[in-house]
């Protein structure tokens, strides 16, 4: 669905997705959902580290194995918290003071600006190609002068991750369409983001993109 951000909305594609129009934070389901699942687990590492305490047996190294594969998870999963909710914004709100919040909104709001929406009212994976900037909100602001090439790749979600975030329609929306951006800057730095675009309009934001930055080179598979 390819349109034009409202402008009563502008604002709301530079905001956090956890922030609420009011200021106030929202709680993301699936973090929650993350965590609790992560807790079975280490009840089961502190149940068997204290079996082995009472039985003074430390000769188990299947249990040390399994030990380090939880705190493995452990790790995973708190880095990708972390980085979710911490990093990844506070990356998003340095481009913005970086290229200006004034001058951001004006080209979001620039009629000739195109934005790709997953879903009528789904703000905060907007993907948007302005006059100078590739925006895909909360997540990446790229200037299209310092854009060599860009590689789209299809990621595929299996229908029981699907089905885990079944609660949240607009989430598994995103996940049904979401693509790998393979971004090569002028200078020869490669970074990997993630968009959420419908199949069927990426034609259409590839030849927007070439438009905008005819130096620079864009396909999709």
């Amino acid at each position: 669905m390819v349109g034009q951000v409202a402008n009563n909305k502008v604002s709301r594609v530079l905001d956090p997705p956890y922030i609420r129009e009011d200021g106030s934070k929202e709680k993301n389901p699936m973090w929650t959902q993350n965590f609790l699942l992560l807790s079975l687990p280490n009840i089961v590492v502190i149940a068997l580290v204290a079996l082995s305490i009472y039985m003074n047996d430390w000769t188990n190294y299947r249990m040390y194995l399994g030990i380090l594969f939880i705190l493995f998870l452990d790790v995973y999963v708190i880095w990708s918290y972390i980085k979710a909710r911490v990093l990844l914004p506070k990356e998003f709100n340095a481009s913005i003071e970086k290229y200006g919040r004034a001058e951001l909104m004006s080209q979001i709001a620039d009629p000739e600006t195109k934005a790709f929406f997953v879903g009528s009212e789904v703000y905060d994976c907007l993907t948007i190609v302005t006059r100078d900037y590739l925006i895909d909100a909360n997540e990446l602001i790229l200037p299209l002068k310092e854009v060599r090439s860009i590689t789209f790749a299809r990621r595929y979600y299996t229908e029981e991750q699907l089905r885990k975030v079944d609660r949240e329609p607009n989430q598994r929306l995103v996940m049904s369409h979401v693509y790998y951006a393979y971004i090569t800057s002028s200078d020869g730095k490669e970074i990997k983001k993630l968009i959420a675009i419908l199949d069927e309009d990426m034609p259409e934001l590839i030849e927007t993109l070439r438009t905008n930055a005819p130096h620079a080179s864009f396909v999709y598979s």
